[in-house]
């Protein structure tokens, strides 16, 4: 071979070799930081779990929603070969159509969720089936024991942990925890080889509500039945504690207010007692007598005529209840009897702008405050865009929507002497520390008005007045009826067939314990407030006050019992 190949083949050598040198170099040192990145990327991946949010509890520590172990199936679509064939043998498994697991499997990439906060027991059933590339992992899921009697209470808790409806909105920052985090490493072959736990989570916090499971539930019972009796589409019921405005049940059941059109998913979590509004109808009337007693305007025997039971206000007349012919009745018997007429004459001469003003400084046309999310103002018009009408149909509750709270929100203020309280859920420390604090309390009543108007309200629950089924035996009830009509959208005017029947009351009259309303939408027939809500009152009123251990006599009473003792539970009573 001559020297001058040989030097040929040196050049070469030393250049080839140069080359590799330097692509190590490059590689080991320049670009080793991107491609151990790369590598890291392709071999581990991060997975988030979500923390166990905290335990919803009634005020005696029942537990109304709660997180407990649940399982999570998941996939790698590159370990899967015959998609298909897994895909048939886990929907019966997983409960979930074959072909929404078969899109998930076909997706690209390393990982990919089937399905989500499945029962325990749902492992051993996945993992016997040896399907390569679905496996499972450990997550908290929500689950509510006390069911349909807190639905729209505590609301839900999504698939992926995010809250949806209720409770679980105002108080996800305290309710939620810090997620955990694991890490999950495959080799060269794309098999896992480990999954390690990198971060465990941090569990939410507890909230303590005010409400009580078995008043709740005597509540939610009552309303069912009375619905289905009346054949009504829906209701709501509040239970108040008018000393501070603790709310110990807040229930609605059907779907009150509904158009007929198809509802929403979110529907059955969410409580119609706070977004539901309607005319509240002759239940408002004390709201008006409260204005006129204040304002100087009347005293319980200021006399005015009935008119036999029909009266012009500019170009509408109004009625009173179809049988109703009054004559001379007193400020006292217009509310005992609820006479439209009677209220629309004695609120003549009460300047709009005062009646206005004097609702809405009690809570009209303005959230309550509730700690629960979606709560609306309702519908008030200033006097300024008032009819001819208006005066008069605001006396009798027409031409303004009100929500069950607002109402029973101003009837507990008239039970505790004049101090509006706004109804809560939960206690004041907890909803400053989460949520907007609660409004603080105010007065809006003398003492004198609401000693007059709770003597005459009285009246309702005696055989002469309009609600004697509401009356509570061996109690004093002081409360009102309202039968309203509802707005007919196609025909514009006040439908004939569909009213919203409502009572609402505080027992014992002398020192209320409990302010409770009832309202249903659409009950047959006429449906008289206190044909139709009433006795659906007194069935809560009543085994509401024997189970706070409440005796008859002059203001509550309440039993003895042992410091060590605790109110009787839910379960021990139906036993």
């Amino acid at each position: 071979m001559s020297r001058l190949r040989l030097l040929f083949l040196a050049v070469v050598g030393v250049v080839l070799f140069g080359g590799v040198a330097a692509r190590l170099v490059y590689l080991q040192v320049i670009d080793h930081d991107r491609l151990a990145a790369r590598v890291k990327r392709q071999q581990e991946e991060q997975i988030t779990i979500d923390a166990p949010r905290g335990r919803i509890l009634d005020r005696h520590g029942v537990v109304i929603a709660e997180s407990a172990e649940a399982v999570g199936v998941y996939a790698n679509p590159r370990e899967v070969a015959a998609k298909g064939a897994t895909a048939r043998r886990l929907a019966p498994v997983l409960n979930r159509p074959v072909r929404r697991i078969a899109r998930c499997l076909n997706r690209r990439g390393s990982f990919v969720w089937l399905a989500r906060r499945l029962p325990a027991t749902v492992q051993t059933a996945v993992e016997s089936l040896h399907l390569p590339g679905i496996h499972c992992i450990r997550e908290p899921g929500r689950y509510y024991p006390l069911g349909e009697t807190f639905r729209s209470v505590a609301g839900l808790v999504g698939v992926d942990g995010q809250e949806l409806e209720g409770l679980e909105v105002a108080y996800d920052d305290l309710l939620r925890g810090e997620p955990g985090l694991y890490l999950r490493r495959r080799d060269g072959n794309n098999q896992a080889v480990e999954i390690r736990l990198l971060r465990a989570a941090r569990p939410g916090a507890n909230l303590h509500l005010t409400l009580d499971e078995v008043v709740q539930h005597i509540a939610h019972t009552a309303l069912a039945d009375g619905i289905e009796a009346n054949g009504a589409r829906g209701g709501v019921a509040v239970v108040l504690d008018p000393r501070n405005g603790e709310l110990l049940a807040m229930v609605d059941s059907g779907a009150p207010g509904s158009t007929g059109r198809r509802a929403d998913a979110g529907r059955p979590y969410r409580s119609n007692v706070v977004t539901w509004t309607y005319e509240p109808g002759s239940i408002f009337k004390p709201l008006v007598a409260a204005a006129l007693l204040e304002e100087g305007r009347a005293v319980p025997d200021t006399l005015v005529y009935g008119e036999g039971g029909s009266y012009r206000v500019a170009d509408r007349i109004f009625h009173d209840a179809a049988g109703d012919h009054f004559g001379w009745l007193s400020f006292a018997q217009v509310l005992q009897r609820s006479s439209n007429i009677g209220m629309i004459k004695l609120t003549a001469d009460l300047p709009s702008t005062t009646l206005y003003e004097r609702l809405r400084a009690w809570g009209i046309g303005k959230r309550t405050g509730i700690d629960y999310p979606g709560e609306p103002i309702g519908t008030f018009r200033p006097p300024k865009r008032w009819s001819g009408v208006s005066r008069a149909s605001v006396s009798i509750g027409q031409e303004l929507r009100v929500t069950a709270l607002q109402i029973a929100a101003f009837y507990g203020a008239l039970a505790n002497g004049g101090t509006l309280y706004p109804p809560h859920l939960t206690h004041d420390d907890v909803a400053a520390r989460t949520v907007r604090p609660l409004p603080s309390p105010r007065r809006i009543l003398s003492e004198k008005t609401c000693r007059t108007l709770v003597r005459i309200l009285e009246g309702v629950t005696t055989p002469k007045g309009t609600a004697p089924k509401a009356a509570v035996e061996g109690f004093s009830v002081a409360g009102k009826t309202g039968t309203a009509q509802q707005w007919d959208t196609r025909h514009h005017c006040y439908s004939r067939t569909r009213f919203v029947s409502s009572f609402v009351g505080m027992v014992p009259a002398k020192r209320p314990r409990i302010v409770c309303i009832v309202s249903l939408d659409g009950a047959r027939g006429r449906a008289y407030g206190g044909q139709v809500a009433a006795p659906i009152f007194r069935e809560i009123a009543t085994r509401t006050l024997r189970y706070l251990g409440i005796q008859p006599g002059d203001g509550p009473r309440l039993l003895q019992v042992a410091a060590a003792d605790r109110p009787p539970r839910l379960a021990e009573l139906s036993q």
